[in-house]
């Protein structure tokens, strides 16, 4: 199956950064299959001690997203096909910072098409 990884922010990567900019690196990973996410992950990356740490989202989650309340609407892998600019890569950055209490710096958006 063929993969396509994309990149989260419109800036290049391979540029330099302050060391240390920041404690931890949140990268939020997730495949996407029609216009739902299906495997959501954060990965965390401490920079001074460089270890990463994971943690698996299920799919099912319940989230409130205001102006969405349809029933289907309701769990955490709809946001990404969600309209009005409240879906996508940025919406789902924006809801598992909500829902997990950190900041979301990156995404990886992993599509599989057959």
């Amino acid at each position: 199956m063929p993969q396509t990884a994309v990149a989260s922010e419109e800036k290049d990567l391979t540029e330099e950064e302050p060391e240390n900019q920041y404690e931890r690196v949140n990268i939020l990973v997730f495949g996407t299959e029609g216009m739902r996410a299906d495997t959501i992950m954060l990965v965390s990356y401490e920079v001074s001690s460089q270890t990463i740490d994971i943690i698996s989202v299920p799919r099912d989650t319940y989230n409130y997203v205001e102006g969405h309340g349809g029933k289907a609407q309701k769990k955490i892998n709809a946001v990404y096909g969600l309209g009005s600019g409240d879906g996508g890569p940025s919406g789902m950055k924006q809801q598992i910072a909500n829902l997990l209490g950190v900041p979301v710096h990156y995404f990886v958006r992993v599509d599989y098409d057959g």
